[in-house]
């Protein structure tokens, strides 16, 4: 019954964000020092940060590879990721808080 849930609400997601997701996470997100939930959803190429309130889109991040996964030894919910993208080579970063990070890595 926990598979035919996750399932609905990946398929829920995806038609939100017009993307198949391979992973759902609920995160916080953390700008200037506010820490806000959100839903951190993986599709093929890109991330999608969707607010928890009404599932809006707040954020994206398109991404080619994968290049690095920083795990913080001391807090086993803090990660951040480095992705790059052929058609912009500068290297993007982001660090999220997610609960089931062994997941999400």
């Amino acid at each position: 019954k926990n598979m035919e849930q996750q399932n609905a609400v990946y398929n829920a997601l995806s038609k939100v964000v017009n993307s198949k997701l391979n992973f759902v996470s609920m995160i916080d997100l953390q700008i200037k020092g506010e820490s806000e939930p959100c839903f951190l959803c993986l599709g093929k190429h890109q991330f999608f940060l969707l607010t928890v309130e009404d599932f809006s889109e707040k954020d994206s991040v398109y991404y080619a590879h994968i290049d690095n996964v920083l795990l913080d030894k001391k807090r086993n919910v803090l990660v951040q990721i480095t992705v790059t993208d052929d058609r912009n080579p500068e290297t993007q970063k982001f660090t999220v808080f997610a609960e089931d990070r062994d997941k999400l890595v």
